[in-house]
């Protein structure tokens, strides 16, 4: 239950946060996330989620290799993770989950050190 929630959450969060008119180039490269939380396997449904929102965007190709002056690398990294009940039935099960995670996400342009844009997304939800 607590992965199908982690899992329907990312893709609510990947898909309708992410802004993409400010990007110059159709060409991206996803690196895998890191996962700063105790939280395991987070990095890999985020990376998963990630790589579907992307794959199935036809604005976006994204390529298996970096092409230096076309490649945009997105690095994200989950900061942190809260999951806990909010909800319960009359038996004291529980009914409804509060999600929390955030998640930061630096662009870089292939070829380059430093990122030429760095945000953070905080997001909740109830399930």
């Amino acid at each position: 239950m607590r992965a199908i929630a982690v899992l329907a959450f990312l893709l609510t969060f990947s898909c309708s946060t992410l802004n993409y008119e400010n990007i110059e180039t159709t060409h991206i490269f996803l690196e895998p996330a890191l996962n700063r939380t105790p939280e395991e396997a987070l990095d890999v449904i985020l990376t998963q989620v990630l790589n579907d929102a992307f794959r199935t965007d036809p604005r976006f190709k994204v390529e298996n290799q970096i092409k230096t002056g076309e490649t945009i690398l997105i690095k994200p990294t989950i900061l942190s993770f809260s999951l806990f009940s909010v909800g319960y039935d009359e038996r004291d099960r529980t009914t409804e989950y509060r999600l929390s995670m955030t998640i930061r996400f630096e662009l870089y342009r292939a070829g380059y050190k430093k990122p030429f844009k760095v945000f953070t997304i905080t997001r909740y939800g109830f399930y």
